[in-house]
């Protein structure tokens, strides 16, 4: 399975709609805090999660620095 862009991903038959604004951890699409909860009840650490993503996106804004200043 792959991760799809959510306009692409809402025309597929198993997609499945929130219909509570409130609950933001039913339906298809989460939210990233939703998602977080999920895994620390199911004992995995969101710390190094959290961790590894900030190094992604450090990275990211690092390897375009050139493009950016120039």
């Amino acid at each position: 399975m792959h991760l799809t862009n959510y306009s692409v991903n809402k025309h597929n038959a198993a997609f499945v709609a929130n219909t509570n604004p409130d609950d933001d951890s039913s339906g298809s699409k989460w939210s990233f805090s939703a998602l977080l909860k999920k895994l620390q009840e199911n004992k995995i650490d969101t710390f190094e999660i959290k961790k590894k993503i900030y190094d992604i996106i450090i990275k990211t804004i690092l390897s375009a620095e050139n493009l950016i200043y120039n």
